[in-house]
């Protein structure tokens, strides 16, 4: 059956196509390579080139090849369009791929269209459950056969080649070499893989993977059961305030969500008969609104402290997409009589609804960093925020056109609160990184920290007082590290802060400074600075027979407060030879 030429024709068709593909992305690569193509362009293409070719690879079988090429085209062309309109949000296609929740909203426009696909192509059902969860599943099983198949290719073409190369043979490493060869080659192996799975479509069924993660539910059921009874023991305060708990809480209604589809199969005649399963599917249907409310909430309580973000934004709409799926779930099954049934057609809506979010959020309709600006700038104007906590530089560098035209607006000196933002207004101007202008103090509080550390820090050496350069060459941060240092008090009652300074390389003009403070009850810090121009340059401190980073004693600093200290050149001798001193550390 297998050998027939119609499948062997089939074979190589998919294998031709999947090579195809491999080749338009090859050229592409070495277009943008050569400077042919703009970023933006390149982006577009690949966009458009991977869901052609990936959707109609992923929907090829049931499918036949000419609704499978149709089926590409109808997700590639609005997708490429839509990352066309949202690229435009930033200057440049660096900046734009840097957003994580694009990439999200790439991924539900990729896997969540091909099984609405085939059976509406196919049959002209497009909510048809039992037909769309046998099509999703048996797409998973095509594509990570497909996958597993194209990782043991290579992993035998790589073992053949070092085998081969033991006695001079060459000739499979230089096939690596030839250009387009290995994109190629991987995508001939996926549509090659594809085919045979496709053939072998009744016999490769992703039943047995079903039966087992139904397994899994009625503990997920007890786990979760434990969390919300512990809610109000614990409280929420506690457990709420970061967008790692709400992501935890997402996590878990997705898990859930998709371990009661499984469980309830494609129609009442597949779905689990166990009573303990139906009961596992009923509480934890219930219990999915529940996380899915307590995940909006985690989400908002960051929202309500600091204000929305693009990365808020992603939070939130997912949040809002599982807190769908569980009030949803929970009223099904409130409402009792064919409560499974209604879970069916819940997960076509919810399905679709999630690719209309996805879908939104690259339009205009739905621009986080528009949405994001305006929403940071208007906390400030209400007085909610200081000029200082207002994140100016994120604002500016990672919210694209629409962050760049917020400071715009608060750049214009006839805005209301003109006067407060001058000084940060000019700190984003002159700062290098975020770090710098994060970090970076009003000149009257670097002025009074200086004051204090001078007061704290004690100094010994060749001199007794550190010059005005070099407070200003070490930075605000710094300080700020000694004089919490120098507050942490010695085993001798001292400040816990020493400066030695004296000629420590003697083959580089100028004085060098060690300044040691306690990190811990039990730990030293030290910096060393050389003499550098009109400033300082930090250097690379460490010590024998001990290295600094296993925690010298604070001892040292009373040691040297108190003058019990020698400066001289370290106990170790270096082979010199042609101006280089080669010498061993312990």
């Amino acid at each position: 059956m297998f050998g027939t030429d119609r499948t062997v024709a089939t074979r190589i068709a998919l294998a031709a196509f999947g090579g195809l593909g491999g080749l338009c992305l090859y050229i592409l690569i070495e277009i943008v390579d050569d400077d042919v193509i703009s970023g933006r362009a390149f982006l577009v293409t690949s966009i458009f080139l991977g869901w052609f070719f990936g959707l109609a690879l992923g929907t090829v079988g049931p499918l036949p090849m000419r609704k499978a090429l149709i089926a590409g085209l109808m997700v590639a062309v609005p997708v490429a369009t839509l990352v066309t309109l949202a690229s435009y949000r930033f200057e440049t296609i660096d900046d734009f791929l840097e957003s994580f929740p694009l990439f999200a909203a790439l991924l539900c426009l990729f896997a969540l269209p091909g099984p609405f696909l085939i059976t509406g192509l196919r049959d002209g059902l497009i909510f048809d459950y039992a037909s769309l969860f046998d099509e999703a599943w048996q797409a998973v099983v095509r594509i990570s056969a497909a996958f597993v198949f194209q990782g043991v290719f290579w992993a035998l073409l790589l073992l053949s080649s070092a085998l081969l190369g033991l006695v001079g043979l060459d000739f499979i490493e230089d096939l690596f070499e030839l250009d387009g060869a290995v994109p190629v080659l991987s995508g001939i192996v996926v549509g090659l893989a594809i085919a045979v799975a496709n053939e072998l479509s009744d016999y490769v069924s992703p039943s047995l993977v079903l039966r087992l993660l139904r397994l899994l539910l009625p503990v997920l059921a007890v786990v979760v059961a434990i969390f919300v009874a512990a809610l109000p023991l614990r409280g929420l305060s506690g457990l709420f305030g970061n967008l790692s708990a709400a992501a935890t809480l997402m996590g878990m209604s997705f898990v859930g969500l998709t371990l009661i589809s499984v469980t309830l199969d494609r129609d009442a005649e597949e779905e689990a008969g166990s009573g303990t399963l139906r009961l596992s599917v009923q509480v934890m249907a219930l219990l999915l609104a529940v996380i899915g409310l307590l995940a909006c909430y985690a989400v908002w309580l960051r929202v309500d402290q600091y204000g929305w973000t693009p990365a808020r934004l992603a939070a939130m709409a997912g949040a809002v997409i599982a807190a769908l799926y569980g009030l949803a779930y929970a009223a099904a099954i409130v409402l009792r009589g064919a409560w499974s049934q209604r879970i069916r057609q819940i997960n076509v809506a919810m399905a679709l609804i999630t690719v209309a979010i996805a879908a939104l959020w690259l339009t205009p309709l739905l621009n986080p960093e528009r949405i994001s600006s305006n929403h940071q700038i208007a906390r400030f104007e209400r007085g909610e925020i200081t000029a200082e906590a207002l994140d100016l530089w994120t604002i500016r560098n990672d919210w694209g056109r629409a962050g760049t035209a917020a400071i715009a607006r608060l750049s214009d000196p006839a805005h209301p609160r003109a006067g407060d933002l001058e000084p940060r207004l000019a700190l984003l101007d002159s700062a290098a990184s975020a770090y710098e202008f994060q970090s970076a103090v009003p000149p009257e509080s670097l002025a009074a920290d200086i004051e204090t550390l001078r007061g704290m820090l004690a100094v010994t050496g060749e001199a007794d007082a550190l010059p005005e350069a070099f407070f200003q060459s070490v930075g605000a941060g710094r300080i700020s590290y000694w004089i919490a240092g120098c507050e942490r008090s010695t085993p001798g009652g001292n400040p816990g802060c020493v400066a030695v300074i004296a000629d420590f390389l003697t083959t580089s003009p100028g004085l060098e400074v060690f300044v040691i403070t306690m990190q811990t009850s039990r730990s030293i810090g030290v910096n060393t600075h050389g003499s550098a121009n009109a400033g300082f340059r930090e250097l690379r401190p460490n010590s024998l027979p001990q290295p600094i980073y296993t925690g010298l004693p604070p001892e040292v600093i009373d040691r040297i407060r108190s003058g019990a200290f020698v400066i001289g050149a370290p106990g170790i001798n270096a082979l010199r030879v042609r101006g280089v001193e080669i010498f061993a550390v312990p």
